[in-house]
């Protein structure tokens, strides 16, 4: 049997969307979080032969400790540019808050993990976070995709309509 979340007090939420609106980098991460191969990604960094390009497996590509490092977590409590509360305390609701306030600043939302059909569908909740998170967007038409050979990411237009993703 899954575990219920209690919903977020509304002081929590609205510091939680503040906080998200002031990012220093004025942009959003997204993505799998993936804590428990943090040990991994570092072995196969310092096992990769000296001028091997280094590019990890897409299954080890994602927010690890290093970008929270570098872009910094955004909750209640800190703001930054990657949505990191903890484990027992997240649900759906400060998941919307974080995107609302990132929509409403006009912020870019850079994925962070590889857009695939792993990171996007469930087998058990037939959308990940990450597939939810685009299905919003994109139904609510708020955003529109871009993409290049280097990075996709999802880009507030300046005049919002509907739009595929």
């Amino acid at each position: 049997m899954s575990k219920v979340v209690k919903s977020i007090p509304a002081e929590e939420a609205w510091d939680l969307y503040q906080n998200t609106r002031r990012a220093p980098l004025q942009m959003q991460i997204f993505g799998r979080h993936i804590f428990d191969q943090n040990e991994q990604v570092i072995k196969f960094a310092k096992s990769a032969p000296s001028g091997d390009s280094k590019q990890m497996p897409s299954f080890m590509v994602g927010i690890t400790q290093t970008e929270l490092d570098n872009f910094g977590k955004t909750n209640a409590n800190e703001t930054g540019s990657a949505l990191l509360t903890r484990r027992d305390s997240w649900n759906l609701t400060i998941n919307d808050v974080w995107v609302c306030g990132g929509a409403h600043a006009v912020q870019e939302f850079h994925p962070a993990s590889p857009i695939n059909a792993r990171n996007i569908f469930s087998q058990q909740h037939i959308l990940t976070i990450t597939g939810r998170d685009w299905w919003d967007w994109h139904w609510l038409g708020t955003f529109r995709f871009q993409a290049t050979r280097i990075s996709a990411r999802s880009i507030a237009p300046a005049s919002p309509k509907r739009s595929r993703i």
